[in-house]
C-alpha cells in the first residue's frame, strides 16, 4: 500500500504535459474542456443550511472587492472528477494544498477549524460504496497547528511569485482509517461534480497596490489523490503518478486584482452633525458616512459596518489614536470644543468641533389668563398660565404660578413698566397704582430672560364714593 507521504515524494516541482489518452487513469474520450479539474474558488458559509455558496465570479472576482482587515473562505473545486476511471469506486486518500502570500493574507486560526465535514463535503461515511453497501469506515483529516503555515519545499514554485520567500501553503490531509483491511465497505465516497473539498479561512493583512491573486493551488508537492481500485477484498491503492497529467489546475480565483478600485477612507455622504449640542442629550451625529474609493468614486457603507463616534483634539489622522474617547451618552460638558471623528473601522473623518451646551431656558411666554384689571385686592395671578422654550428645543407649557412663583421651572413674577423692565418681584404685600400696572415672568437666575409685558388697569379709586 502506497500512503500519501510516500506518493508526495513523486512530486517534485515539474511541469507535466497532459496525457488524456491513458485509459488505465481516464475515461476515453475525455479533452482537455472535460477534463478533471480542482479550481479555486471563493465562498461563504450559508446560514440555511451551513453549507457554503460559491462568491467569486467566472472571473475568478468577487463582487465587493476586499479590504485590509475582511476575513475570506477560500475552497477547492472538484470538477469533472467523474472523468477519473476509479472515481466510482470512492477516495481513499487526498492531500491537497492552498499556497498562499504571507504579505496579503494570514490563516484565521491555526488550531482545527474543521472546514472539511463529513455531512456538507465529499467525506461521504453513512452514504453507500459503488456497491450500494453503507460506508462505516471512519476517516481521520490532519488539520494539526503546522499544516497551516507550511514553508514551501525546497525547490518548489508557484505562480504567485518567482520570489518564494514570502509564500506559505495551508495543507490538508484526508485519510480512511479502517477496522479492517480487507473490508470493501471501509472506504471515503464518490467525489462528485462541483464538490468543495478543502477550505481555509484567511484574514486580509494588506491590499496590494499591484494586484495579486493571493491564493493558489500547489503545483508540485502536497498534491495527491488515492482512489478505491476494482479489488474487493483487498484494498489496492491507486496512486497517480504525475497527477498533473489527468488533472487540470485552475488557479482563476483572483482576490486582489489589479487595478481594482480600493477603499481609502471614509466621507460624509449626506447631512451635517449640529455645531451645538446639549449636555444630557444623546449625540446626534445627524451625518450618513459612504466610502471614498480610489478611483474618486465613493461606496455605500455595508449593511454590517459600524460607524463609531470619537472626540479629541483637532487634526487627529489615525482611527486608533490613544488621544480619541468614545463620545459619552449622555453628552457631558467635558467634550465641548473637541472635534467628532466618525470611524469605521481603520478609516477616520472629522466631523468638525463640537459645543456642549447646558440646557438652559431662552424664552418665557405669558400665554393665558393675566388679570386685566385691580379691585383694591390682591392681584389674582391664579389663572396666569406661562410657557418657557430651552436653548435645545424643549418646550414647557401650561406653567401655573403659587406664591407668584414656579419654583420648578425657576420662574417669578416680577412688576415692571411699559418698556419691559424687570423691577422687583411680586408679593403679598405689594400696592398698586392709579392707572396700569406692569408685570412680566422672568427667570430668578436670569431675569434677563423674560416675557413681553402684560398690563393690570387699576380703577378702584374711580369707584369710590364721595
Amino acid at each position: 500500500m502506497l500512503s500519501i507521504a510516500m506518493l508526495l515524494s513523486m512530486f517534485p516541482a515539474t511541469s507535466f504535459a497532459l496525457n488524456l489518452g491513458n485509459t488505465e487513469f481516464i475515461k476515453p474520450g475525455t479533452t482537455e474542456a472535460n477534463m478533471p479539474e480542482m479550481k479555486t474558488v471563493a465562498v461563504k458559509v450559508n446560514s440555511a443550511d451551513n453549507g457554503y455558496d460559491i462568491i467569486s465570479g467566472t472571473d475568478g472576482k468577487l463582487t465587493t472587492p476586499l479590504e485590509k482587515g475582511d476575513t475570506i473562505i477560500v475552497a477547492i473545486q472538484a470538477n469533472n472528477f467523474d472523468q477519473f476511471v476509479q472515481n466510482s469506486f470512492g477516495v481513499q486518500e487526498l492531500s491537497v494544498a492552498l499556497v498562499y502570500d504571507t504579505r496579503y493574507l494570514e490563516p484565521t486560526s491555526t488550531t482545527n477549524k474543521k472546514y472539511i465535514t463529513a455531512s456538507k463535503n465529499f467525506l461521504a461515511k453513512d452514504e453507500t460504496n459503488f456497491m450500494n453497501q453503507e460506508i462505516d469506515g471512519m476517516y481521520m483529516v490532519d488539520t494539526s497547528t503546522a499544516k497551516y503555515a507550511q514553508d514551501l519545499a525546497s525547490g518548489e514554485t508557484s505562480i504567485l511569485d518567482s520570489n518564494t520567500s514570502n509564500l506559505k501553503k495551508a495543507v490538508l490531509y484526508v485519510t480512511c482509517t479502517p477496522n479492517s483491511a480487507t473490508d470493501v465497505n471501509e472506504q471515503l465516497g464518490v467525489i462528485t461534480a462541483g464538490q468543495l473539498i478543502n477550505f481555509v479561512e484567511f484574514k486580509v493583512k494588506e491590499v496590494p497596490d499591484a494586484g495579486s491573486k493571493g491564493v493558489a493551488i500547489t503545483e508540485s508537492s502536497n498534491l495527491c489523490l488515492v482512489m478505491q481500485n476494482t479489488g474487493i477484498f483487498n484494498k489496492t491503492w491507486g496512486g497517480i503518478d504525475g497527477l498533473q497529467e489527468y488533472m487540470k489546475i485552475n488557479n482563476s480565483l483572483n482576490l486582489f486584482p489589479a487595478g481594482a478600485a480600493k477603499k481609502t477612507g471614509i466621507s460624509v455622504k449626506s447631512g451635517t452633525m449640529a455645531s451645538t449640542q446639549f449636555v444630557g442629550d444623546v449625540f446626534k451625529p445627524g451625518v450618513t458616512m459612504q466610502y471614498d474609493l480610489s478611483d474618486a468614486k465613493h461606496e455605500d457603507l455595508d449593511t454590517s459596518d459600524t460607524v463609531t463616534y470619537k472626540y479629541g483634539a483637532a487634526g487627529i489622522t489615525a482611527a486608533d489614536d490613544a488621544r480619541l474617547k468614545a463620545v459619552p451618552s449622555p453628552l457631558t460638558a467635558d467634550v465641548t470644543g473637541n472635534h467628532i471623528y466618525a470611524i469605521v473601522g481603520n478609516f477616520i473623518c472629522d466631523l468638525d468641533a463640537l459645543t456642549v451646551s447646558d440646557v438652559k431656558t431662552t424664552k418665557v411666554e405669558v400665554v393665558s389668563g393675566a388679570p386685566t384689571a385691580y379691585d383694591g385686592t390682591a392681584i389674582n395671578f391664579k389663572d396666569l398660565v406661562a410657557k418657557i422654550t430651552k436653548n435645545n428645543g424643549d418646550t414647557v407649557t401650561d406653567i401655573k404660578f403659587t406664591n407668584y412663583e414656579n419654583a420648578s421651572n425657576g420662574l417669578a413674577i416680577y412688576k415692571s413698566n411699559a418698556d419691559g423692565d424687570v423691577l422687583a418681584q411680586v408679593t403679598d404685600s405689594d400696592k398698586y397704582t392709579h392707572g396700569d400696572n406692569y408685570f412680566v415672568v422672568a427667570l430668578k437666575s436670569d431675569t434677563t430672560v423674560k416675557s413681553a409685558p402684560f398690563k393690570v388697569t387699576s380703577d378702584y379709586d374711580d369707584k369710590q364714593c364721595c
